[in-house]
């Protein structure tokens, strides 16, 4: 019976072990399951070639231009990337600027970026010295300018009254007593004789007559605008940077990027700009976008189309206007430029540009030469795969 009964608790002993390590077992595999799939990757951040400046104490938008952030799981956060206080100064003229991004499950990334230092007061001394100069000199020349012309004016008919009394030289001046009396406003009569030879010899008083045109130049010319480093700006442009619209969209200033021409040619990318269109939704057709910036307009037209019906069984759908495209070394470069097609059954547009996965991308730089072959595609929140278009991207010279 003892015998029996010391089997029995052991055989149960055994047992229990067994369940105990299967439990211990399970839950291994669970953790090890959670950890495995749990997002641990930070986002990246890339900043273009672009110069950029940073003015103490001023806005921060212009200090997020050319930069994109990708998460391995999230896709585009650029939206997300924000611009910390904290700078350092590295000369008088270089600035380290700090970025920070936050993908969905909390990985942070911080990376910096050495853009142009510009004073405020170097800012606004240049369009302070250059708008007072041609309003001064206006009104100096227009209020001379009818002084010249009544002197013309009148020693024009002392010339005329003159020309008959040289004739017959006793009789002129008995009959000329009533001229006078019509001319005594002027009291010019007294001095008509050395009056005639004043304009004669004064024909330069003729020459600010000619000079109006000059004065006039100005005014007609198209107002120019100043950049953010003092840069004068003749004209702007409008570019259509975004994805192809459907109606009823709303239209956004990303969509938008408005470049500046300088007096050389050369063009400015610039932030500020205003438009009443921006925020309207599209309506079929050509959709007018009119642009201001410091006085200067221009137009940009977007046509939007009808959202073509969902395919595949409400898989999302992603195509490219190119597959194999050349840029230059040091250019700027990103694959949402080429983005032809991008729509699904359910999500909007704007949902799925935030869920575009390219494979490859954290590895594309336009800075070192070479052929890059980049994998993209979409994923609904449905978790429907779209067809995977491969992009190759030869950066050159």
């Amino acid at each position: 019976m003892r015998f029996g009964t010391k089997w029995r608790k052991v055989h149960r002993l055994k047992r229990e072990a067994v369940q105990l390590g299967i439990v211990v077992l399970v839950l291994g595999l669970i953790y090890l399951f959670i950890f495995l799939s749990d997002d641990r990757k930070a986002p990246v951040i890339a900043f273009s070639d672009d110069p950029v400046s940073y003015v103490p104490g001023g806005s921060t938008e212009g200090l997020l231009a050319g930069v994109t952030a990708t998460d391995n799981r999230d896709g585009d956060i650029t939206k997300k990337v924000i611009v910390l206080p904290s700078t350092e100064v590295i000369s008088d003229t270089e600035v380290r600027v700090q970025y920070q991004v936050r993908d969905s499950r909390g990985n942070l990334t911080t990376a910096t970026r050495v853009c142009n230092l510009t004073k405020e007061s170097a800012s606004n001394t240049d369009p302070g010295k250059t708008t007072p100069d041609p309003t001064q000199s206006v009104p100096e020349e227009t209020t001379a300018q009818p002084k010249t012309t009544e002197e013309v004016v009148t020693t024009s008919p002392v010339k005329e009254t003159e020309e008959p009394t040289s004739a017959p030289e006793p009789t002129t001046q008995e009959p000329t007593t009533e001229e006078p009396t019509t001319e005594t406003p002027t009291q010019e009569p007294a001095t008509a004789e050395p009056a005639t030879e004043e304009p004669t010899t004064e024909t330069p008083t003729q020459e600010p007559t000619t000079a109006e045109p000059t004065t006039e130049e100005p005014t007609t010319e198209a107002p120019a605008a100043i950049g953010p480093n003092g840069e004068k700006i003749t004209a702007i442009e409008a570019v259509f940077i975004g994805q192809q619209k459907y109606i009823g969209e709303i239209s956004g200033p990303a969509d938008i990027m408005v470049q500046g021409v300088l007096e050389d040619g050369n063009r400015l990318i610039l932030t500020g700009w205003e438009s009443d269109d921006v925020g309207a939704a599209y309506v079929a057709g050509k959709n007018v976008f009119n642009i201001r910036y410091q006085g200067l307009k221009c137009k940009l037209e977007v046509e939007a189309i009808e959202r073509p019906a969902p395919i595949n069984n409400g898989i999302p759908v992603i195509t490219l206007k190119q597959t194999e495209v050349t840029v230059k070394k040091g250019s700027y470069f990103h694959y949402r430029n080429l983005i032809d097609q991008l729509y699904d059954d359910k999500d909007s547009h704007d949902v799925l540009v935030q869920r575009i996965r390219v494979e490859g991308w954290d590895k594309f730089s336009t800075k070192k030469v070479g052929t890059y072959v980049l994998k993209v595609s979409v994923k609904d929140t449905d978790k429907h795969n779209s067809a995977v278009t491969v992009l190759t991207v030869h950066v050159v010279n």
